[in-house]
């Protein structure tokens, strides 16, 4: 996987290219996306928790209508509860392919940035109820943070919604125990640059990698 505004290939972990610094939207790569029409939007203006951005409305569904609200600037995106399941279920279906060394890869090289520039964990408020949303570990196995509303729904953050299809497709979702993929020690350094290659060429919309 490359920057998209160098070309250099994109750290292991997170989202910013180590040689010229560009954010890369990551969360959007294995998506089919469209823009919304005016007639379909609510007509409330809404910003990005995190940036104060104006959001904007993109459907993300291939057989039926999926919107979400997507910061242009930051990368994160609000989904509800329902839409997130869907998603996720959609885009991998019976793809997956359990392989717990390529798995164990993806856990320990999150894309999200988990803190703060100053290292501290923030809580973001909801974009419709302005509350306090839960950090939730995904299906509490997958190692991807997002941010909760009970409500309404889900934030995620730059990298995060990639690094769950990447997580669902190696079969992460049958798998309890997070811990497990994290205490896994590659046989040799062959089968870590596999794993490497694996992911910074994942490609869901093209053939098999």
């Amino acid at each position: 996987m490359k920057c998209k505004s160098c070309s250099a290939p994109l750290p292991k972990s997170g989202t910013i290219c180590d040689y010229c610094k560009h954010n890369n939207p990551l969360n959007l790569y294995l998506l089919e996306f469209k823009e919304v029409p005016l007639a379909k939007r609510d007509n409330t203006f809404l910003e990005c928790p995190k940036c104060s951005n104006r959001l904007i409305y993109l459907n993300i569904g291939r057989k039926r209508d999926t919107i979400i609200l997507y910061c242009q600037k930051c990368d994160g995106l609000f989904i509800s509860h329902e839409a997130l399941e869907n998603t996720l279920e959609e885009y991998i279906g019976e793809k997956k392919r359990q392989n717990n060394h390529k798995l164990s890869f993806i856990l320990n090289h999150p894309r999200q940035n988990r803190l703060s520039k100053n290292n501290k964990i923030k809580y973001l408020n909801c974009i419709y109820c302005q509350d306090i949303m839960q950090r939730k570990n995904y299906h509490s196995n997958s190692g991807v943070i997002l941010h909760q509303c009970i409500k309404h729904g889900f934030w995620i953050e730059a990298g995060a919604l990639l690094q769950l299809l990447e997580w669902k497709y190696l079969g992460g979702d049958k798998k309890p125990q997070y811990k497990e993929y994290l205490s896994l020690k590659y046989l040799n350094e062959k089968e870590r640059q596999e794993a490497s290659d694996f992911i910074n060429q994942f490609n869901l919309k093209g053939q098999n990698q």
